[in-house]
């Protein structure tokens, strides 16, 4: 009939085109290219899953072989969904070599490090461990190359390639951070083969750079400073035929250098007082950015308890002159970039001036009187009364000398200061007047609060009389 005829059309065309859909998606998927022309083809090696599925995959592996001896060996592994990966190991039989090191360079490529010493020679599995925790081979044949045999002739050209690996612990870099465009290193080592390019990778990031000079005792590396950040890298040498030389943790960039250098100017206030604290600005230009600032005088170093208000031409730096000894101090500033200046002879630290007492007033000289002595009545003495005691407030960590003004006062009083736990003595006491005592505390690990100036009467009883007074942090006479 008719309209069977046409349905029957309809099921073969869908038919037909399930096939051609079907033949699409496996020619997708079906590896057809070899990056090893002279050791082995790709599509014998690559245990392929396809892109359909979280299912890691590999297309890839740059070098396809190893080194056995070598301490650092950098593999490539291309492929698909390889950021689901976190471990990568070789399985030879009951032999496992579990990746030291492993990074992700975006969802395609995964960067690994290898340690090949002590690995038999022979042809390995590439295993791939996912969140899940299952293993998955990825990929079949990566030859290690070494003793034991068992390599193969697929890999004689790669074998010839590498004569002699380099063992990476006989190397030495040297890096120049001082250029503002690029990141410069000099490699010291016993090159067996030319270097046609070299790659920093850290951090599942990679930048590449080139080879400028190659000796018999090592090469020039060269990099773009655009997108590098400051830290440790991984140096990879590149050969032509895809293996590479790694060396660990062998390059430490740090901040491009600004390309002005620091200059000094002055320091104001150039003196400070030997156990106070004191607040000076460095002028100068380009202090932006400083790394550190440092007060130095022969083998005595001292820091900033703090730094602030850095700008182009002014830095604001705190000093705790607490046991710095006397005497001319050179200001040392550092810039980010390693860059630094010194201003010689600018500083001078002082000793804490000491109070020194007023000498007594001689008595007159006694005149001899043959009248019979009359016994005076005794004069009724007067109590000593405490008025005011100035300053009030004063604050801690520092010498304080107060002025005690009332009424009362004679030579043989004392004083002290009682509060927070502690009695404290005067440094020195002069007695002004009948009306003003002067006296010097160091309020040294005084601790914040209220206290009393006691009044101390020859036979050593305290006066009722007393002054109050606060002690208060250092800290809040700045922030006043």
């Amino acid at each position: 009939m008719p309209g069977c005829r046409r349905f029957g059309d309809r099921r073969l065309i869908l038919i037909i085109l399930l096939i051609l859909v079907l033949a699409l998606a496996v020619a997708s998927t079906a590896p057809t290219h070899s990056f090893f022309s002279r050791t082995t083809t790709v599509s014998r090696n690559v245990i392929s899953f396809g892109t359909w599925g979280p299912v890691p995959s590999v297309c890839k592996v740059c070098p396809c072989f190893g080194v056995s001896g070598i301490c650092a060996w950098a593999v490539f592994l291309y492929g698909n969904n390889l950021c689901k990966v976190s471990s990568i190991k070789l399985v030879k039989g009951s032999t496992t070599v579990v990746a030291k090191k492993l990074w992700h360079i975006g969802d395609g490529v995964l960067y690994c490090v290898f340690d090949l010493r002590s690995v038999p020679g022979g042809s390995y599995d590439i295993l791939a461990k996912t969140a899940s925790g299952q293993d998955t081979v990825v990929y079949r044949g990566f030859q290690v190359i070494g003793c034991g045999g068992g390599w193969g002739a697929d890999l004689a050209a790669a074998a010839q390639a590498t004569t002699v690996a380099e063992d990476p612990l006989k190397f030495e870099l040297a890096v120049r951070n001082d250029d503002p465009a690029y990141l410069v290193a000099n490699v010291q080592g016993p090159l067996r083969s030319r270097f046609v390019s070299a790659s920093l990778v850290a951090n599942g990031t990679r930048f590449d750079g080139s080879v400028e000079v190659v000796t018999g005792s090592g090469c020039r590396v060269k990099f773009a400073r655009e997108g590098i950040a400051p830290g440790v890298y991984d140096l990879l040498l590149n050969r032509g035929d895809e293996s590479s030389l790694l060396l660990e943790n062998s390059i430490t960039a740090a901040p491009a250098p600004t390309g002005r250098p620091i200059s000094l100017s002055g320091v104001s206030p150039n003196t400070g007082t030997e156990g106070l604290e004191v607040e000076f600005l460095v002028t100068g230009e380009n202090l932006e950015g400083c790394g550190r600032v440092a007060l130095v005088g022969g083998t005595t170093i001292l820091e900033p308890k703090r730094t602030a208000g850095a700008q182009q031409n002014g830095l604001s730096c705190v000093f705790d002159l607490t046991g710095a000894p006397a005497g001319v101090y050179d200001l040392v500033v550092r810039g980010a970039d390693g860059s630094q200046a010194t201003l010689a002879g600018c500083f001078t630290v002082v000793q804490q001036p000491a109070l020194v007492s007023p000498p007594p007033t001689p008595a007159p000289p006694v005149v001899p009187d043959d009248t019979p002595a009359v016994q005076p009545s005794p004069v009724p003495v007067p109590e000593p009364v405490i008025v005011s005691v100035t300053p009030d407030p004063c604050y801690s960590g520092t010498l304080v000398q107060f002025a005690v003004d009332g009424k009362g006062f004679r030579q043989d009083m004392k004083v002290k200061l009682a509060g927070g736990g502690r009695l404290m003595w005067p440094v020195g006491c002069r007695f002004a007047s009948e009306a003003r005592l002067e006296c010097l505390f160091d309020l040294a690990g005084a601790l914040p609060g209220a206290y009393q100036l006691v009044i101390v009467e020859p036979d050593g009883c305290d006066n009722p009389f007393v002054g109050a007074i606060e002690v208060i942090q250092a800290e809040a006479r700045r922030a006043d």
